[in-house]
């Protein structure tokens, strides 16, 4: 671990790295704004675990931190581009002043809704899998963790708990269009 003294000026020196690397990204789809600031944070998180003992330079080490921050964010985005928020305000057509949500233009029955609620929906798609794919998709999927915190209490990596999900949920969608 590095002091706060040297992790300042290890950040400071390194600003304009970070900038030119987000600038580098320019045209991803994302604002400046966010780039920078993904940037910035990757620099941080550079400074806080660089250890000069293992024989690497902190710009080098700080670019491939800064490079991969920028990069989560740009997957982080992508994966909600499109997407719609129910809860997301619209103003009525025939009165400006009122807010209108989606969801308040769902109708509140929906078939096929109950099926949803049922408890015994979950346990019966994923009875079947084999027991990781079942607990990483009841943790990241059901109980709404990430896929770090699930791989901790896994005790597996994260890119495991990853494959563990996709491939569950391909065999689930496989055995729900052969039904």
């Amino acid at each position: 671990m590095n002091d706060r003294a040297v992790m300042e000026q290890l950040a400071s020196d390194n600003m304009g790295l970070a900038y030119k690397i987000a600038h580098d990204y320019g045209n991803c789809g994302l604002e400046t704004e966010d780039l920078e600031s993904a940037a910035l944070f990757g620099l941080a998180k550079a400074a806080m675990s660089y250890d000069q003992s293992r024989g690497v330079w902190f710009s080098v080490f700080a670019a491939r931190c800064i490079n991969n921050e920028i990069r989560m964010e740009i997957r982080k985005t992508k994966r909600h581009m499109g997407q719609i928020s129910l809860d997301a305000e619209r103003y009525a057509a025939e009165d400006e002043k009122r807010a209108v949500t989606l969801m308040d233009t769902l109708p509140y029955e929906e078939p096929g809704f109950e099926r949803v609620d049922s408890s015994d929906l979950i346990p019966s798609l994923l009875s079947g899998l084999p027991a990781r794919e079942s607990q990483s998709i009841r943790l990241v999927v059901c109980s709404g963790m990430t896929c770090v915190e699930a791989a901790r209490k896994m005790g597996l990596s994260v890119s495991w708990v990853s494959k563990c999900i996709k491939s569950g949920i391909t065999k689930i969608r496989e055995r729900e269009v052969y039904k």
